[in-house]
């Protein structure tokens, strides 16, 4: 299928981006333990971001950006400690981030802010 990734059946790889997606990121997202790049950018997807995204714990890739998402960022985010990218940036996300390991984070290509431009970061977001 376009836009998935699969290793011996087990989905490693959804990128859905810019494919007129509407609806919510439901917690059963958490059943692709085995996924490591999840792009669900530019779509129309609305409600909060998943507790259970804190679950995908192979994920090195989250593009979340451009969406309707809106609420805080869960805190289960900082049980990814693989994540290389992040991008949340186009919602309409407030509150504190979690405290995010960033180490492993691509500095030029990690976008969290909400308004405006995004920022790159490069120090550790606590």
């Amino acid at each position: 299928w376009k836009g998935v990734d699969c290793v011996d059946s087990v989905v490693t790889g959804l990128n859905l981006s810019n494919n007129g997606l509407s609806g919510q990121l439901m917690s059963d997202i958490s059943k692709l333990n085995a996924i490591k790049i999840l792009d669900l950018s530019d779509n129309d997807i609305k409600g909060v971001i998943p507790s259970e995204i804190g679950e995908l714990q192979n994920l090195t890739h989250l593009r979340l950006s451009f969406n309707s998402f809106r609420e805080t960022v869960p805190s289960e985010l900082d049980n990814l400690h693989h994540l290389e990218l992040l991008h949340l940036h186009g919602n309409r996300l407030w509150g504190e981030m979690p405290n995010l390991d960033t180490s492993s984070l691509l500095t030029r290509s990690s976008f969290i802010s909400d308004c405006g431009i995004p920022t790159e970061f490069y120090i550790a977001l606590n």
